[in-house]
Formats: structure tokens, sequence, C-alpha cells
């Protein structure tokens, strides 16, 4: 569901990233007074999300997460010139978008062991950066627009773009979550994420038609006990190790 508002408020995103210039045609500018229009944006965006949904199928084999997440990271992937890429680039690239965040997300799952349960560092992070070398492999040479005195796209702008995130976003990101993590605030505790947020917060279960039962543990002598007390025990020792 979340990811389902995220695909909708893209579009009015997108079009709040454009201005309005009365008395100049179309009318429609990109934030670097680039012309284009309305029904350009609205178009690439749904053709990057076609090929992201594509591509994300088909990578993961089918995974609902990473199919749906594929779709957004196709939108990610051409964001850098949703005003200028052609249509069936769009899609290539939207692909490549979405099949990237696939390799990655795994990758910081199974060999980084980063707990990125949303996706949120392959797509928005990593494939972002893929996007943003993207405009400066198959835009080169394309005026940024007016705003900027239309200085042309290079890949070496485009790579100190990249460089220029890196203390910006990821590394002040990254030192905020670590005095959070010291602070003991950067996550619920363990017996909170057994039991599920929303019945410590709110004291209901909002989804009951998905109801989990109670886990248990089989022990030699085939008696069951709860395994929430265990799993935190084990949970425990294994972050002070």
């Amino acid at each position: 569901m979340g990811l389902m508002i995220i695909f909708t408020a893209f579009y009015a995103f997108y079009a709040a990233c454009l201005a309005v210039l009365p008395g100049e045609a179309p009318g429609w500018n990109t934030i670097y007074y680039n012309p284009t229009t309305l029904g350009a944006i609205t178009y690439t965006i749904t053709i990057a999300f076609a090929g992201g949904f594509m591509s994300g199928y088909i990578c993961s084999k089918g995974d609902p997460f990473w199919t749906l997440s594929g779709g957004l990271a196709g939108v990610i992937a051409v964001s850098s010139g949703a005003d200028i890429y052609a249509p069936s680039l769009t899609y290539l690239l939207a692909m490549a978008g979405a099949a990237f965040a696939v390799w990655i997300g795994t990758w910081q799952d199974k060999k980084m062991r980063v707990d990125d349960a949303v996706g949120a560092v392959a797509v928005h992070g990593w494939t972002g950066m893929l996007g943003v070398l993207f405009m400066g492999i198959f835009a080169s040479g394309y005026p940024t627009g007016g705003f900027s005195g239309n200085v042309r796209v290079t890949i070496l702008g485009q790579l100190v773009g990249i460089a220029t995130f890196i203390p910006l976003a990821f590394l002040s990101g990254y030192a905020i979550s670590w005095v959070l993590k010291r602070a003991n605030l950067l996550r619920v505790p363990l017996e909170v994420e057994l039991e599920g947020i929303d019945l410590a917060e709110f004291g209901t279960d909002f989804y009951p038609d998905f109801a989990a039962t109670e886990e248990v543990i089989v022990e030699a002598d085939g008696t069951e006990v709860p395994a929430a007390p265990i799993l935190v025990r084990a949970a425990s020792q294994v972050i002070r190790g």
C-alpha cells in the first residue's frame, strides 16, 4: 500500500518540479528553465514505471517486494533526464535501474548484512546515483537550461554531483543514525519487533486477517515453549558478541 501511494504521489511530485512561465510556449519549464510539457513528463514517468516493474519482476524471479520496488527504481533511474529521454531509452534505462536495485539490495542484505527493510538505500541511494551517471552518459553535451547558463552536461560533472551527495546525504545520515544507535533510539526493543509495533503502540492488530500465531520452539523432549524469550536472549547475545 505504501509503495502504491508513492507511485501516485510521484506524478504530483514531478508536476511540482515544473515552473509555469506565462506568455511563453509551451509555458511549462523544468527548474532549470528548460522547456517541457506536463504530458511529456507524465508519459516518461509512466514508461519508467512499466520498465521498472517488468525488470524487477524478472530479476527477482517474481518477488512481490522487488517487483513493486523495481517500478520505483525505474523512475529514480530516469529522473535526471525525465524531460529529454526518448520513450524507448526511458524504458531501457528503467529496466537497467530496476535490475541494479534488485542486485544491490540483495547484496546489501546477504553480504553487508544491512537491514534496509524497505529497500530505500538500494532504490533511492544506489540507483539514484546510477541515474545521475546515466545522464552524463546518455545526455552528454545537452544544455542544462537557462537558469544554469546552459552549461553542457558532462560525465565529469555528473560524477562531481555524485561525489557531492556522499558527504551531504550519506555521511550526515550515517552520523545521525550512529548517534541514535548509541542512544538506543534507532530501533524499537527486540520484544516489540517480535510482538509487532502496532500491538505495542496501539494495543490492536490492524491486519486481523493476517494475524500470526504465537511462535513456539520444540525442545528435545518434545515440549513446546514460547519462542519470543529465547529469540530475544539469542539476539542479545549476537549483538553483544
